[in-house]
Protein backbone atom coordinates (compact mmCIF):
# COMPACT_ATOMS: atom_id res chain seq x y z
CA UNK A 1 0.00 0.00 0.00
CA UNK A 2 1.26 3.20 -0.85
CA UNK A 3 0.88 6.05 1.18
CA UNK A 4 0.52 9.70 0.01
CA UNK A 5 1.02 12.78 1.31
CA UNK A 6 -1.77 15.73 1.29
CA UNK A 7 -1.23 18.27 -0.86
CA UNK A 8 -0.36 22.03 0.04
CA UNK A 9 -3.58 23.04 -1.00
CA UNK A 10 -5.01 20.16 1.67
CA UNK A 11 -2.27 21.16 4.33
CA UNK A 12 -3.10 24.85 3.73
CA UNK A 13 -6.65 23.88 4.20
CA UNK A 14 -6.23 21.83 7.01
CA UNK A 15 -3.94 24.49 8.96
CA UNK A 16 -6.86 27.43 8.50
CA UNK A 17 -9.50 25.02 9.83
CA UNK A 18 -7.40 24.89 12.68
CA UNK A 19 -6.48 28.30 13.34
CA UNK A 20 -10.10 29.58 12.42
CA UNK A 21 -11.29 26.69 15.14
CA UNK A 22 -8.64 27.90 17.46
CA UNK A 23 -9.21 31.17 16.83
CA UNK A 24 -13.21 31.02 17.78
CA UNK A 25 -13.11 28.82 20.77
CA UNK A 26 -10.93 31.68 22.26
CA UNK A 27 -12.74 34.77 21.46
CA UNK A 28 -16.10 33.35 21.67
CA UNK A 29 -16.15 30.25 23.65
CA UNK A 30 -13.63 30.13 26.25
CA UNK A 31 -14.41 33.25 27.94
CA UNK A 32 -18.10 31.88 28.11
CA UNK A 33 -16.99 28.93 29.76
CA UNK A 34 -14.26 30.83 31.77
CA UNK A 35 -17.49 32.86 33.41
CA UNK A 36 -19.89 29.76 34.15
CA UNK A 37 -17.73 27.30 35.60
CA UNK A 38 -15.97 29.90 37.94
CA UNK A 39 -19.38 31.24 38.96
CA UNK A 40 -20.54 27.78 39.23
CA UNK A 41 -17.35 26.14 41.53
CA UNK A 42 -17.53 28.72 43.77
CA UNK A 43 -21.17 28.39 44.36
CA UNK A 44 -21.43 24.62 44.35
CA UNK A 45 -17.84 24.68 46.57
CA UNK A 46 -18.63 27.28 49.19
CA UNK A 47 -22.04 28.34 49.17
CA UNK A 48 -20.42 31.83 48.30
CA UNK A 49 -21.72 34.40 45.35
CA UNK A 50 -19.31 35.09 42.49
CA UNK A 51 -20.15 37.50 39.38
CA UNK A 52 -18.73 38.72 36.64
CA UNK A 53 -18.85 40.33 33.25
CA UNK A 54 -18.17 38.04 30.51
CA UNK A 55 -14.16 37.93 30.32
CA UNK A 56 -12.32 39.10 27.10
CA UNK A 57 -9.15 36.90 25.61
CA UNK A 58 -6.99 37.90 22.94
CA UNK A 59 -5.35 34.61 21.71
CA UNK A 60 -2.50 36.29 19.74
CA UNK A 61 -1.40 37.97 22.69
CA UNK A 62 -2.54 35.55 25.18
CA UNK A 63 -3.90 38.40 27.22
CA UNK A 64 -7.25 38.29 29.53
CA UNK A 65 -9.22 41.42 30.84
CA UNK A 66 -11.81 40.16 33.31
CA UNK A 67 -14.26 43.57 34.64
CA UNK A 68 -16.92 43.84 37.68
CA UNK A 69 -15.90 40.91 39.47
CA UNK A 70 -17.84 40.56 42.88
CA UNK A 71 -17.68 38.01 45.53
CA UNK A 72 -20.13 38.14 48.17
CA UNK A 73 -20.84 35.50 50.62
CA UNK A 74 -23.97 33.22 50.75
CA UNK A 75 -26.08 35.94 52.71
CA UNK A 76 -24.66 38.17 50.33
CA UNK A 77 -22.39 40.23 52.29
CA UNK A 78 -19.44 41.38 49.92
CA UNK A 79 -15.99 40.38 50.39
CA UNK A 80 -14.40 41.48 47.47
CA UNK A 81 -14.92 43.49 44.45
CA UNK A 82 -12.60 44.57 41.30
CA UNK A 83 -13.00 46.85 38.78
CA UNK A 84 -10.75 45.32 36.15
CA UNK A 85 -8.29 42.75 36.03
CA UNK A 86 -5.50 42.43 33.15
CA UNK A 87 -3.55 39.16 32.80
CA UNK A 88 -0.84 38.27 30.28
CA UNK A 89 0.76 35.09 29.76
CA UNK A 90 4.27 35.05 28.62
CA UNK A 91 4.91 32.47 25.68
CA UNK A 92 8.02 31.31 27.19
CA UNK A 93 5.81 29.32 29.93
CA UNK A 94 5.92 26.13 27.96
CA UNK A 95 10.05 26.15 27.37
CA UNK A 96 10.50 27.71 31.32
CA UNK A 97 8.58 24.83 32.32
CA UNK A 98 6.77 27.79 34.92
CA UNK A 99 3.98 30.29 34.78
CA UNK A 100 5.65 33.27 33.38
CA UNK A 101 3.37 36.19 33.34
CA UNK A 102 4.68 39.61 31.34
CA UNK A 103 1.95 41.44 33.22
CA UNK A 104 -0.67 41.39 36.07
CA UNK A 105 -2.62 44.63 36.37
CA UNK A 106 -5.63 44.77 39.04
CA UNK A 107 -7.80 47.93 39.39
CA UNK A 108 -10.07 49.44 42.14
CA UNK A 109 -9.72 45.86 44.12
CA UNK A 110 -11.86 46.37 47.28
CA UNK A 111 -11.35 43.99 50.19
CA UNK A 112 -13.86 43.52 53.05
CA UNK A 113 -11.77 42.03 56.54
CA UNK A 114 -14.09 41.50 59.63
CA UNK A 115 -13.19 39.43 62.72
CA UNK A 116 -16.50 38.05 64.19
CA UNK A 117 -17.38 38.30 67.85
CA UNK A 118 -16.35 34.30 68.01
CA UNK A 119 -12.58 35.28 66.78
CA UNK A 120 -12.92 34.07 63.51
CA UNK A 121 -12.47 35.80 60.01
CA UNK A 122 -15.67 36.68 57.46
CA UNK A 123 -13.24 34.87 55.64
CA UNK A 124 -12.55 31.34 57.22
CA UNK A 125 -15.77 29.58 55.68
CA UNK A 126 -14.39 30.84 52.13
CA UNK A 127 -11.15 29.18 52.60
CA UNK A 128 -12.48 26.30 54.78
CA UNK A 129 -14.56 25.24 51.97
CA UNK A 130 -11.81 25.45 49.21
CA UNK A 131 -9.53 23.67 50.80
CA UNK A 132 -12.28 20.73 51.96
CA UNK A 133 -11.00 17.91 53.67
CA UNK A 134 -7.52 16.81 51.83
CA UNK A 135 -4.69 16.62 54.18
CA UNK A 136 -2.36 19.19 53.76
CA UNK A 137 1.01 17.94 52.06
CA UNK A 138 4.36 18.39 53.95
CA UNK A 139 6.60 18.18 51.26
CA UNK A 140 4.51 20.77 48.87
CA UNK A 141 6.64 23.22 46.67
CA UNK A 142 5.53 26.72 45.91
CA UNK A 143 4.79 26.57 42.26
CA UNK A 144 7.40 27.95 39.02
CA UNK A 145 6.07 30.97 39.34
CA UNK A 146 7.80 34.16 37.01
CA UNK A 147 5.58 37.53 37.26
CA UNK A 148 7.31 40.38 35.46
CA UNK A 149 5.39 42.96 35.84
CA UNK A 150 2.18 43.10 38.53
CA UNK A 151 0.77 46.63 39.55
CA UNK A 152 -2.47 47.07 42.18
CA UNK A 153 -4.17 50.06 41.98
CA UNK A 154 -6.56 52.40 43.70
CA UNK A 155 -7.69 49.17 46.11
CA UNK A 156 -9.10 49.98 49.76
CA UNK A 157 -9.59 47.49 52.69
CA UNK A 158 -12.60 47.79 54.80
CA UNK A 159 -11.41 46.32 58.03
CA UNK A 160 -13.53 45.57 61.43
CA UNK A 161 -13.31 43.90 64.45
CA UNK A 162 -16.65 42.89 66.20
CA UNK A 163 -15.54 41.17 69.15
CA UNK A 164 -16.07 44.68 71.69
CA UNK A 165 -18.34 46.99 71.33
CA UNK A 166 -18.80 49.11 69.80
CA UNK A 167 -17.14 47.80 66.87
CA UNK A 168 -13.92 48.61 66.18
CA UNK A 169 -13.79 49.58 61.99
CA UNK A 170 -11.50 51.51 59.76
CA UNK A 171 -10.95 51.68 56.09
CA UNK A 172 -7.24 51.83 54.20
CA UNK A 173 -6.89 53.66 51.15
CA UNK A 174 -5.95 53.93 48.28
CA UNK A 175 -3.27 51.25 48.29
CA UNK A 176 -0.94 51.08 45.30
CA UNK A 177 1.20 48.48 45.04
CA UNK A 178 3.96 47.87 42.29
CA UNK A 179 6.49 45.06 41.84
CA UNK A 180 8.73 43.68 39.03
CA UNK A 181 10.38 40.43 38.41
CA UNK A 182 8.67 38.22 41.17
CA UNK A 183 9.57 35.14 41.11
CA UNK A 184 10.32 31.38 43.11
CA UNK A 185 12.89 30.27 40.34
CA UNK A 186 16.36 29.97 42.06
CA UNK A 187 18.63 33.23 42.13
CA UNK A 188 16.18 35.67 40.79
CA UNK A 189 15.78 38.92 42.25
CA UNK A 190 12.78 41.33 42.15
CA UNK A 191 11.92 45.35 43.44
CA UNK A 192 8.95 46.34 44.96
CA UNK A 193 7.19 49.37 45.88
CA UNK A 194 3.87 49.93 48.30
CA UNK A 195 1.95 52.88 49.39
CA UNK A 196 -1.27 53.11 51.39
CA UNK A 197 -3.19 55.62 53.75
CA UNK A 198 -5.38 56.03 55.94
CA UNK A 199 -7.89 58.89 55.71
CA UNK A 200 -9.08 58.73 58.87
CA UNK A 201 -5.63 58.43 60.49
CA UNK A 202 -3.09 60.02 57.65
CA UNK A 203 0.00 60.72 59.63
CA UNK A 204 -0.55 57.35 61.36
CA UNK A 205 -1.43 55.38 58.88
CA UNK A 206 0.56 56.35 55.95
CA UNK A 207 2.87 53.78 54.52
CA UNK A 208 5.94 53.94 51.64
CA UNK A 209 8.26 50.88 51.29
CA UNK A 210 10.89 50.61 48.13
CA UNK A 211 13.40 48.17 48.28
CA UNK A 212 14.06 45.00 46.65
CA UNK A 213 14.49 40.92 47.41
CA UNK A 214 16.28 38.01 46.34
CA UNK A 215 14.31 35.36 45.90
CA UNK A 216 14.42 32.30 48.88
CA UNK A 217 12.46 29.70 47.71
Amino acid sequence: MTFRLPSRKTLVLIVAGITITYLLLSWLVLPRILKSQAEKFILEKTGHHLTMELPVFNPFTLRLHLSGLRLTQPDGVPLLALRELVVQVSGTSIFRHAFVFNDIRLDGLATTVAVLPQGQLNWSALMDALKGNEPAKSDARAPRLDIQHFILSDAKLDFSDQRSSPAFATRIEPVNLELTDISTLPDDNGRYKVSATCPSHPSSCRLFLASSWASSF
